[in-house]
């Protein structure tokens, strides 16, 4: 997946690429590079995409903590969406992905960067991505009705409008 994560980003012109083993090893690379943009997995150890997502957003001593999280994992459901969503994720995507989503998911991110709110233990991007007066969500804060929703694998486009906060 590195191999190939490279590939793409040296296709868009990307020249610099850092890898970490580690949210640990990415967490002390901060301290010496100058970081742009993160991808993360959702599934690395010891800790974890969510897991390192939380000490970066978390850590006041980072010198970039607002910096685009963008999570990579092969889990469309419900609860890794939202699980990334406030664990303060940039942006989702499901692997496999393609060159075009990636590319416009980075440029996205870097030109219209949302502002950061503290709310609660949760810091981040804003949740909310657009604010529009007609829209009414009956269900806010209530769980799905359709158990087999959570299991059942999300459209990148479901996925987009959960972290927009429609449902």
């Amino acid at each position: 997946m590195r191999h190939l994560l490279s590939e793409m980003l040296r296709s868009f012109g990307v020249n610099k690429i850092h890898f970490a083993d580690s949210g640990r090893q990415a967490i002390q690379r901060f301290q010496e590079i100058d970081i742009d943009v993160v991808l993360v997995d959702a599934m690395v150890e010891p800790v974890d995409g969510y897991e390192f997502t939380r000490m970066v957003r978390n850590n006041t001593e980072l010198p970039n903590r607002f910096l685009p999280i963008i999570f990579l994992t092969g889990h469309a459901d419900m609860q890794s969406v939202l699980r990334a969503r406030d664990a303060g994720a940039t942006e989702f995507l499901v692997k496999p992905l393609s060159p075009a989503v990636l590319y416009e998911r980075m440029v996205y991110v870097i030109d219209h960067q949302r502002p950061f709110i503290q709310a609660g233990s949760y810091f981040g991007p804003d949740r909310r991505r657009r604010v529009n007066a007609e829209y009414h969500n009956d269900r806010r804060g209530k769980p799905a009705d359709d158990d087999n929703a959570k299991q059942r694998g999300l459209s990148q486009s479901e996925i987009e409008n959960i972290l927009k906060g429609r449902t």
